[in-house]
């Protein structure tokens, strides 16, 4: 926080605050030694009448009437604005005094961040859904349209309540704001309207646990997956973002700097991730599936990149330089991860890999999410450089010793969250924001600080999540991996009964993708695996030898050669055209 002496430094935004006061004809003042001689001979004809008001960095907003009964209201934001309403303002219907209280430029700003952040969703689902075989694509777009759907009604109903309430204790919230009641300006952002740090902060929480799912690809259940979300929403990233980011937090009140959600967005997804796998076990097909789709990896990347702009540089939660420095670091760590991802790539197989890029860029990016306000230009690139670095590594050694993250979601999310984390007590600076600094300035205790704010959100995000998905587990119906015939056909028939492409050549074979081909392409309503009934694609696959040999061209001309009902138009159009 900044005093309002800081905020009057400057001449223009001094007489800003002149225009604001004297159009108002009222004052309300805080404490500024600085500025003594400025409030005795400007404001001093002014002062009559008035008590002056003293402010206290990140507490909730406080109202008093000034002169004549009009009303003043003090907000304390990052740049200590003071915005007051006179009685004929406030007796006017249309919410025109409501908008006087507020900073437009920073609510626009916001706004933009929030529509970026959503943006980042889709993101994961086309990155995610390129990773994988052709046949499991369809369901990781779907679980990430998903998560939105979920965890927005789940934060409108108690999320937000549990996270940014204005009371509780140091671990949780409390109940003050269930259905979204009472909201109003939070004390860490009270020049927004309530509303909008609502929906920007929902973005946050929906984006979470779509991350998680990438580690349980190709053999993850929808239905349990339903249950899990708003659960694990509710027992796990809500509780981390409380201590991080409400003022009554634990970790807030310790002092632990986290800018964007190094610990409630990428620890927590991280470590969530590594006890979905360790639960659902290995897949089923030997080695490591080829990427099916380096088309849907490259787009999902730059929708994250340019969402992440909105993620970090929107967490300043204002229109200010610390949001200008935020997405600056942000694009330059990107910029580092992805050169260092390419390189490290070539050392290892000698080719300019498209994927080594994007997952080096995608660790830069979670590198820096911690840090992005409190670091310098120069110290984001080698966030970017050791991230894209230790993350390498680390997917390396999770993919030959621990279990099978189908798309190293622990690797990139929760080994970049914990070394952003721990960067970030080392390189965050006084002057940029952080409030004691780090061990630049010579405060190495922020290092500790750190390292207990990553450790707690670690340990109790995997074993919450260990502990949720054991007990949906034994919930009857409710077991969290599909049958071995379903992951023969694939999540996105077995479980859709719809796929993301409409015919699938022998190609796959060739780059190593087993394509189950049902010769029946009409698409069935999927049953559960339970009762009767049953998916004929599920039920077909169950005959499946694992050592047959499939004739892929045979099982092609069969089905271009079904009934016209069940060819697309493209097919017709195609053989109509070679006949010609």
């Amino acid at each position: 926080m900044v005093k309002l002496c800081t905020y009057l430094q400057s001449r223009s935004r001094t007489d800003r605050f002149m225009h604001e006061v004297t159009k108002l004809g009222a004052i309300g003042c805080f404490e500024t030694s600085y500025f003594a001689d400025y409030q005795e001979h400007r404001l001093g004809s002014m002062m009559s009448g008035w008590t002056p008001i003293f402010g206290v960095a990140q507490t909730p907003p406080k109202r008093v009437v000034g002169p004549q009964g009009s009303k003043s209201v003090i907000w304390e934001s990052p740049h200590w604005m003071i915005r007051t309403t006179s009685t004929e303002a406030s007796t006017t219907t249309g919410g025109g005094d409501e908008d006087e209280l507020f900073e437009q430029g920073d609510v626009t700003f916001v706004l933009v961040s929030s529509a970026l952040v959503l943006l980042m969703i889709p993101g994961v689902g086309f990155f995610y859904s390129g990773l994988t075989r052709a046949m499991s694509a369809l369901s990781l777009i779907l679980i990430s349209f998903w998560s939105v759907a979920l965890v927005s009604l789940q934060w409108f109903l108690i999320g937000y309540s549990l996270t940014f309430s204005a009371g509780g204790s140091a671990f949780i919230g409390n109940f003050d704001h269930l259905f979204l009641f009472g909201v109003h300006p939070a004390p860490v952002a009270p020049h927004l309207p309530g509303q909008l740090f609502v929906l920007y902060q929902a973005m946050f929480a929906a984006i979470t646990p779509a991350l998680i799912f990438g580690a349980a690809a190709e053999r993850f259940r929808f239905l349990p997956a339903t249950i899990f979300i708003p659960l694990w929403t509710t027992l796990i990233y809500d509780p981390l973002a409380y201590w991080a980011w409400n003022p009554h937090g634990w970790g807030a009140v310790l002092g632990g700097l986290d800018f964007a959600g190094g610990t409630p967005v990428h620890i927590s997804s991280g470590a969530a991730a590594l006890a979905y796998a360790l639960v659902l076990g290995k897949r089923n097909q030997k080695g490591h599936p080829i990427p099916h789709s380096m088309s849907h990896v490259l787009l999902g990347t730059t929708l994250l990149w340019v969402g992440w702009f909105g993620f970090n540089g929107g967490s300043a939660l204002s229109a200010s330089s610390q949001a200008v420095a935020a997405t600056l670091a942000t694009h330059l760590s990107a910029c580092a991860g992805a050169v260092t991802g390419l390189l490290l790539s070539y050392c290892r197989t000698r080719t300019y890999s498209g994927l080594g890029l994007c997952s080096g860029a995608v660790a830069g990016l979670v590198a820096i999410t911690p840090a992005a306000g409190f670091v310098s230009p120069a110290s984001s690139l080698l966030f970017g450089v050791v991230g894209a670095t230790v993350c390498h590594v680390a997917v390396r050694l999770v993919q030959k010793f621990c279990c099978d993250d189908a798309l190293e979601v622990f690797g990139n999310h929760g080994v970049g969250g914990i070394v952003g984390n721990l960067m970030t007590g080392v390189f965050a600076e006084k002057r940029l924001g952080a409030p004691d600094g780090g061990g630049l300035d010579g405060n190495w205790d922020q290092c500790w600080k750190q390292l207990a704010d990553t450790v707690a959100g670690f340990c109790w995000s995997f074993v919450m999540t260990l502990l949720l998905l054991l007990l949906i587990n034994i919930i009857p119906g409710m077991r969290v991996r599909m049958s071995e015939g379903a992951e023969r056909v694939g999540p996105d028939l077995a479980e859709h009964g719809e796929r993301c492409y409409e015919w699938t050549s022998s190609e796959d074979r060739k780059t190593g993708h087993e394509v189950w081909q049902p010769t029946n392409l009409r698409p069935f309503p999927p049953a559960l695996e339970f009762g009767k009934g049953g998916n004929p694609y599920v039920s077909n696959a169950n005959k499946y030898e694992p050592g047959r040999q499939f004739d892929y061209e045979a099982q092609l001309q069969q089905a271009h050669h079904c009934e016209g009902a069940t060819q697309p138009r493209s097919v017709k159009f195609t053989e109509s055209s070679h006949h010609l």
